[in-house]
């Protein structure tokens, strides 16, 4: 339960698939500024149990555990330090300001499981100066760089690296495919419910920042935020999250420093990036029967792209009685493919010019955001005891797909379709469901002709 790496020697405990080692430091956090390197300990460092989170909006779900501005810190399960071994680097999602690395164990042994804290909301994401809006992406890239250098102490090899993300952290991980600095730290990448549409433009972000500033009180000199309490700004970012949907409110800048202003033109014309990707979206993204009014939405999520979700919400109740349900479900599929699943096909589409891709629809009922990676973990107490036979087939499949494409193969499961390449004409797609089918979708498989990022705030400044 002992290992040493070159910053010093580390204690874990034993866990389900091995042994873990909870709350390693991977740098030091500054306020609105990039993260440095730790510094070395002296002495064996004790870490069997969870480091600080990062502050978070919503924080009812781990009330129990620390929060803290210098989050920096990663948990590592691994089935044995010796050896070498495929490593797996989980980014959590919650939209940019919310979720933490508290799983307190993997999906399966097969690997070195890694699981990454990093700077939520306006620590991580808020644009003051000329780079720190990324400040969140630039702790993922000093992970990364860390597990390079690392990972090898627990038994893992730096050049079988693959990144997996759910939502906010699949969009980290296509914001980390438009980072020169991150294109050698991994080789694959397994994308759920996200791409790179959350990469926006500077003045976006300054637009957005200056909301919060109002929110803050300091319009005038934004300059107090370095010195302000943590919890002044946190309750700041709670107002200003409040009451609308702030899902797209935060999240990475093409700023000319970590991302470049025109990243598309390498990542997508085969100069970047190089690797293989696994990625896809839930049938149901964002079908709800609790929600509110789904087009109130539309201001908070899209910004001056709003009038686009309009019309193609339009264009689905053409020729049919516009009532109550009619209006819902067309708002329920614009939401599903502006938010996620355009923008996953799109990615798929454009890397699969050149790259190995393989692209799924996650169709299990309910479908719904999320519900992919609570089959995958066993997140799911709640699911209906009757279906629950399926449920386990579904968990089975799931886990023999990420573990093949973990260890270099052609993503697989027992009694699934060969899977084959998302490429032109065919545009073939995994259906993960029970059973598991190949279609293919030369005309898509969602609504089609959102911009490349899906908030866009240029047009007016926006009112508080």
């Amino acid at each position: 339960m002992r290992t040493v790496c070159s910053l010093g020697p580390v204690r874990g405990k034993t866990g389900k698939y091995g042994l873990c080692f909870l709350g390693v430091p991977y740098g030091k956090a500054r306020r609105f500024q990039p993260a440095m390197p730790c510094d070395p300990w002296t002495g064996e460092r004790d870490c069997t149990h969870f480091g600080p989170f990062a502050f978070e909006t919503d924080e009812k779900e781990n009330e129990w555990q620390t929060h803290g501005e210098d989050c920096l810190n990663l948990n590592i399960f691994t089935p044995s330090c010796e050896g070498s071994r495929p490593v797996l680097v989980n980014l959590h999602g919650g939209a940019f300001q919310n979720g933490a690395a508290d799983r307190v164990e993997p999906f399966s042994g097969e690997f070195v499981y890694v699981d990454v804290n990093y700077r939520l909301g306006v620590w991580g994401f808020l644009q003051i100066g000329a780079s720190s809006g990324n400040n969140g992406i630039g702790d993922q890239i000093l992970a990364l760089q860390w597990i390079q250098r690392e990972i090898a102490c627990f038994g893992g090899d730096p050049r079988r690296v693959t990144v997996m993300g759910l939502s906010a952290g699949a969009k980290s991980i296509g914001a980390l495919l438009a980072a020169p600095a991150a294109r050698v730290l991994f080789s694959q990448a397994i994308l759920s419910s996200g791409g790179t549409q959350s990469i926006r433009s500077r003045k976006t972000a300054g637009h957005i920042a200056r909301e919060f500033f109002r929110f803050a009180g300091c319009e005038s000199d934004p300059s107090v935020l370095f010195t302000m309490k943590n919890e002044d700004l946190l309750r700041a970012q709670r107002q200003m999250c409040a009451g609308r949907n702030s899902t797209c409110l935060f999240g990475p800048v093409a700023d000319g420093v970590i991302i470049p202003e025109n990243w598309e033109d390498e990542l997508y014309t085969g100069r970047g990036w190089q690797g293989r990707i696994l990625i896809g979206s839930n049938r149901y993204e964002l079908f709800s029967d609790e929600a509110p009014r789904l087009q109130d939405q539309c201001r908070d999520l899209y910004g001056d792209n709003t009038p686009l979700a309009w019309r193609a919400a339009d264009a689905l109740l053409t020729g049919k009685q516009p009532d109550e349900a009619a209006v819902r479900t067309a708002w329920h599929r614009v939401h599903t493919d502006f938010m996620y699943r355009y923008y996953t096909d799109l990615l798929a589409g454009k890397l699969g010019n050149f790259l190995p891709v393989w692209n799924y629809s996650f169709d299990f009922l309910p479908a719904t955001h999320g519900f992919d990676h609570g089959v995958l973990f066993d997140d799911c107490a709640d699911f209906p005891a009757e279906k629950w036979a399926d449920f386990e087939k579904m968990r089975d499949i799931l886990r023999q797909i990420y573990i093949s494409f973990t260890l270099g193969e052609t993503p697989s499961a027992e009694g699934m379709p060969v899977w084959t390449m998302y490429r032109a004409p065919e545009y073939a797609k995994m259906h993960l469901d029970i059973p598991c089918r190949m279609e293919s979708h030369p005309q898509g498989d969602s609504l089609q002709g959102f911009p490349p990022c899906v908030i866009v705030r240029e047009e007016e400044e926006e009112s508080v």
